[in-house]
């Protein structure tokens, strides 16, 4: 009878426990960022960027990545995880677009060693499917377009790594006119020309212009960055210093 209690138990804990045996699940949540160095991106968009020191690179050509995309990037890789398994056959690939033709290949690497491996699909919603070996699951608060961008999006196109606060003076030669500089008071924190006599004739100085002025150059950001120097006549920068 004693016995008969005691099995009787353990079989009751046994069912009031709930079993993940046989449950299949995608989770990337044990990578650390700081152990990724190397991020390969296969698709429409290839990229390979690799970590050089403290700074993110493009490995083909050395510039510098865009610190809050691949910041974002990482995020996105290390927190991927679901249980929502979606199929288990390679043959629905097409079906969800994580197949060669339309899927975005990433790989996740610290140096040589393989950190990730998978194909992300198409969108739903907020929720992307992603093909890890012949696993398809769909995963929320990811989508595609963390991956899947032009070239000249992943690069830094700051013209310059500053704030307009930062910004004590700023010098401007024109090629048509008589050149110029803007300073700034530290007293009233108001840009003001350093010489008023290039002012033409009863021009009234705009101390809210200036102010615009410095905040857009501080923070130019090119469209693309070119691989290659084009043809001076184009550009129209062979007179400039």
């Amino acid at each position: 009878l004693i016995v008969f209690i005691v099995l009787a138990i353990a079989l009751f804990a046994r069912m009031g426990k709930k079993s993940e045996r046989g449950i299949v699940k995608l989770n990337y949540s044990s990578i650390k960022q700081s152990a990724i160095n190397r991020v390969e991106i296969t698709g429409s968009n290839s990229i390979a960027m690799v970590k050089n020191g403290q700074k993110w690179v493009i490995k083909s050509n050395g510039r510098s990545v865009d610190n809050n995309n691949i910041k974002r990037l990482l995020k996105t890789v290390t927190s991927i995880s679901s249980s929502n398994l979606v199929s288990k056959s390679s043959a629905r690939a097409a079906e969800f677009e994580v197949d060669s033709e339309k899927g975005i290949h990433v790989v996740i690497k610290n140096s040589e060693k393989l950190l990730a491996d998978f194909i992300i699909g198409k969108n739903s919603g907020s929720s992307s499917y992603i093909k890890d070996g012949n696993n398809i699951f769909l995963v929320s608060k990811v989508t595609r377009s963390i991956f899947d961008k032009l070239k000249s999006t992943w690069l830094d196109r700051n013209l310059f790594h500053t704030t307009p606060a930062d910004v004590k003076k700023i010098s401007v030669k024109l090629t048509s006119s008589e050149s110029y500089d803007l300073v700034k008071d530290l007293q009233t924190d108001k840009w003001q020309l350093a010489d008023i006599s290039v002012l033409p004739k009863d021009f009234r100085f705009d101390y809210n212009a200036s102010k615009r002025f410095v905040s857009t150059v501080a923070t130019l950001k090119a469209r693309d960055i070119l691989d290659e120097l084009p043809d001076e006549a184009k550009t129209a920068l062979q007179n400039a210093d």
